[in-house]
């Protein structure tokens, strides 16, 4: 399952901040429904964080 430079398998998913793509998470262990349903949250939870994060010298 490999296009390119890219590598297409249920578990993985771009990170994003502010509509740009910062990175990427990687989930293998369970079923790919497990594996996505991980990656999913966690990317929820990274983008909510990101959403709060100030500036480095800001108050």
């Amino acid at each position: 399952l490999r296009g390119g430079d890219v590598v297409i398998l249920g578990g993985g998913m771009p990170v994003t901040a502010e509509g740009v793509v910062v990175g990427a998470i990687g989930i293998s262990s369970g079923t790919v429904h497990q594996d996505a349903e991980i990656a999913k949250q966690a990317v929820q939870e990274f983008e909510a964080l990101a959403g709060q994060a100030k500036p480095v010298g800001s108050a």
